[in-house]
């Protein structure tokens, strides 16, 4: 699997089914609860996500330039100073794609503007878990397993 696949299978789709949840959501309910209204959702992911590019940019050329992780050159398309040029968009994706999830957990689950509950309830509390719980132990099953190899 090339590196570009990866970003494609295990950022890009994934990002696309959290944007068309979201709006079918923001659509469906008519508004944002009363835990994100204050907020420009793509502004705050867009903040996010450039913070996360300018700390990670010299940190991951650091570790590459010092042998402390490495890449195959026949899996990526090219490279900008020592990192592959999909390093670069996962600095970014991966933090839309946690941000989306994040702000359509709140807007599923979170309380809302006639809600009484000054903190969530248990519901939540074990969703929340249980969530967590599933997609580490499906990330524990596909590399265990070898599903996903890079030979």
């Amino acid at each position: 699997m090339t590196y570009l696949q990866f970003v494609i299978v295990f950022l890009i789709l994934p990002i696309g089914l959290l944007s068309f949840a979201t709006v079918r959501w923001l659509k469906g309910k008519g508004r944002r609860p009363y835990t994100v209204s204050a907020y420009s959702i793509p502004g705050a992911l867009a903040l996010i996500s450039t913070i996360a590019f300018v700390y990670t940019t010299p940190w991951d050329n650091y570790l590459v330039a010092e042998r402390i992780w490495w890449y195959d050159p026949e899996k990526v398309i090219g490279v900008i100073g020592y990192v592959p040029i999909e390093e670069y968009a996962f600095f970014i994706l991966q933090v839309l794609m946690t941000g989306l999830a994040v702000v359509l957990a709140i807007m599923m689950f979170g309380p809302s503007k006639t809600s009484k509950l000054a903190r969530p309830s248990w519901v939540y509390r074990v969703v929340s878990v249980g969530i967590i719980a599933a997609i580490w132990s499906a990330m524990f099953f596909v590399e265990q397993s070898g599903i996903i190899t890079d030979r």
